[in-house]
């Protein structure tokens, strides 16, 4: 009989155990964003990224981002967060200032482009990131100009590639063979017209005859990211293509 009451204690409170999972709310537990800051300021000089959840940190404590380069955070989820950008060589000032409140388990990146003058900025959410087993990289392709409607890009043989991305939007991720039989890809982005607007020389080996290949870029993330503008507005063309590593 002992054992038996034992046995019906334990069931009880396994029961109670179970209810308790099953009605228990998620919102309980910590939950975290993503939020990726990209510099693609053509010409400006580098930028603080301040969030308000350390808004107490001072400037100097602060990394600087140079043009082209990222800063990750991670962000508490459903809360609204300020992120205000700042040019190192005035500080007195906001080049941009966003809030964010991003849903639960979300990566985004945070672009912003334009020029030192007239800076602008985009939000695009990162849609398709994998885990890369294979001997292929990822790479997607930005549009963060003014005045390019849309472009395609061509990859060494592959026609469009990406097809069709207009200001301020972002290429699904595309895998590429990343194999010795294709060292680099000159990736070559074109107008509506299909007039090259720029390109881009992406090496994944170097090969040395009698030595052998050694890796530059493999199971790689990568954007590429059009900026510049087709006139300045002193009839230079500054349009060119940065690589962003993720």
């Amino acid at each position: 009989m002992k054992s038996f009451n034992i046995l019906i204690i334990l069931l009880l409170i396994c029961s109670i155990c179970f209810v308790s999972c099953e009605t228990s709310d998620d919102s309980e537990f910590p939950q975290a964003a993503s939020l990726k800051v990209v510099h693609a300021i053509n010409g400006a000089p580098g930028i603080y990224v301040e969030n308000s959840m350390s808004e107490d940190t001072p400037f100097t404590n602060l990394p600087t981002l140079d043009f082209s380069e990222f800063r990750r955070f991670t962000l508490p989820a459903r809360e609204s967060i300020d992120i205000d950008v700042i040019f190192e060589t005035d500080t007195t000032s906001q080049v941009a200032s966003e809030q964010f409140n991003l849903g639960a388990g979300k990566i985004q990146t945070y672009f912003l482009y334009g020029d030192e003058a007239n800076v602008s900025s985009t939000l695009v959410e990162d849609i398709g990131l994998r885990t890369i087993t294979d001997s292929t990289n990822v790479v997607r392709f930005v549009n963060l100009t003014k005045d390019v409607n849309t472009f395609s890009v061509d990859a060494g043989g592959i026609d469009n590639l990406v097809s069709s991305i207009e200001i301020a939007e972002a290429s699904e991720f595309v895998t590429i063979d990343a194999t010795l039989e294709n060292l680099e890809y000159t990736f070559s982005f074109k107008d509506e017209q299909g007039n090259e607007l720029s390109n881009f020389f992406y090496r994944q080996w170097f090969f040395f005859p009698g030595f052998g290949a050694f890796v530059q870029s493999f199971q790689d993330t990568i954007t590429f990211a059009l900026v510049g503008a087709l006139d300045d507005g002193q009839g230079n063309n500054t349009l060119n293509v940065i690589q962003i590593d993720q």
